[in-house]
């Protein structure tokens, strides 16, 4: 007659596990079956959750999903690819965004919050970098309109000098600092 089920296993149980040991078969105790078990039939019946997901956690590799995601600008637009630099540090300079990467990335500059100092180097480095914005220039523009009064001369000069520089022209923003230059002329100790 037929063995029962649990005796078939426990029997192929005894002749498998000294095989993956490479020992040659011997009886074993139906004590001794019990513990060899779990050595020849382990088996992992589902995926952990953990490996199930790998792609979303790693940040360069993500499955797109069609269903979700739309306008892909990668394909539009594949210049404006901003994600796909390292961010080691925030893109900024002298506190404020970067205006070399503000055709990238957009948003606002904070031109409203720049003092004349730190309008004069970000104005100097837009010629240096050959930025032609004129989204950009307007806002320099407006902003050293409205702090020309407060200005002193280093700071008069270096802006008048990155705008010259790059040909901006603007009545309103020529006006009031030839008005201003007049005003400080007599304390900038230029040699006659």
């Amino acid at each position: 007659p037929p063995l029962p089920r649990s005796c078939g296993i426990m029997a192929a149980a005894a002749v498998v596990a000294p095989m993956l040991c490479g020992r040659a078969a011997a009886p074993l105790s139906s004590a001794a079956a019990p513990a060899a078990l779990p050595l020849a039939l382990q088996r992992r019946w589902y995926t952990p959750p953990s490996r199930r997901t790998w792609s979303k956690q790693h940040h360069r590799i993500r499955t797109p999903r069609p269903m979700l995601d739309r306008f892909d600008l990668s394909r539009e637009q594949p210049q404006k690819q901003w994600w796909r630099e390292r961010p080691v540090a925030p893109a900024t300079f002298f506190g404020f965004p970067d205006v070399t990467k503000h055709g990238l990335r957009g948003g606002s500059l904070y031109v409203e919050q720049m003092d004349s100092v730190t309008l004069a180097v970000l104005a100097d480095k837009c010629v240096k970098e050959k930025i032609v914005d004129p989204e950009i220039w307007e806002k320099f523009c407006w902003r050293a309109q409205q702090i020309s009064p407060r200005m002193h001369e280093p700071d008069l000069c270096y802006i008048f000098r990155a705008f010259a520089r790059a040909d901006w022209v603007d009545q309103n923003f020529l006006t009031t600092y030839l008005g201003r230059l007049n005003r400080r002329f007599h304390a900038m100790h230029l040699p006659d």
